[in-house]
């Protein structure tokens, strides 16, 4: 994770050709607590995506803090 507000997964190949053939515009959701991404098409006959993913605790925290400097000012 980086300090610009992106969070970088890694998926499996078979997920990643699935969310490619999702058609209609995506909204991606992300559940760092389950270890889930969600991607929803507004084409009704597209059904949703669910990826499992797996992040480090700290990650995790960093991701949830909004960063290093939002983790930092709160723990340090």
């Amino acid at each position: 994770m980086f300090n610009c507000g992106i969070l970088a997964i890694e998926l499996p190949g078979t997920d990643i050709e699935q969310l490619f053939r999702m058609q209609g515009e995506l909204t991606v959701e992300v559940d760092l607590d389950k270890g889930v991404m969600t991607a929803r098409s507004n084409d009704p006959a597209q059904p949703p995506l669910s990826c499992s993913f797996q992040m480090n605790p700290f990650d995790r925290d960093l991701v949830a803090a909004g960063g290093w400097l939002a983790y930092a000012d709160k723990k340090f």
